[in-house]
């Protein structure tokens, strides 16, 4: 069975970058926003499909959100070295993951729990949604979180005498 050569054309639409060293440090993402009805038409011409220079990216760093420059990424993302002289350390930040999109989408195989039956579902037909499980663990988690931060904030402690 042959391929088309379209199988095997990918970009890039995401980074994460750490910063730190090897024993800590803190992520943050980078992503390409044109995504879905912004997006270029695959099948158009290659070389603007591929021109991920040209596509709106924006920087997701904890609760800051702002459009961020693709001709910065190499300032951002590949070993840029922080000195913290306080500390005697030396840390970084370098691209820790690259996400790409495969030019063509191929259909997705659903199984069946329950019957183990198959079949191919064309991948603009899936509509993304979280289970009701995990929509709950990770309200919770957040909940838990934020009765710990303000549980061992100093200020607690001065709210309570």
């Amino acid at each position: 069975m042959t391929q088309e050569d379209d199988l095997f054309v990918y970009k890039l639409v995401g980074v994460t970058i750490h910063t730190g060293s090897a024993d800590h440090g803190h992520y943050y993402s980078i992503i390409n926003t044109a995504r879905g009805s912004a997006e270029v038409d695959p099948y158009a011409k290659e070389e603007q499909w591929l021109s991920v220079n040209k596509d709106s990216w924006r920087e997701f760093n904890d609760d800051d959100n702002k459009y961020f420059a693709f001709s910065d990424l190499g300032k951002e993302a590949f070993g840029n070295e922080v000195s913290n002289f306080s500390q005697r350390e030396s840390s970084g930040k370098s691209a820790y993951m690259l996400v790409y999109e495969r030019k063509q989408k191929t259909s997705i195989r659903q199984i069946s729990c329950e019957d183990k039956s198959e079949q191919l579902l064309p991948y603009k037909s899936i509509e993304p949604t979280v289970p009701e499980w995990l929509s709950s663990e990770v309200k919770k988690d957040n909940m838990d979180f934020v009765i710990d931060r303000l549980v061992f904030d100093d200020n607690f402690f001065v709210m309570c005498r």
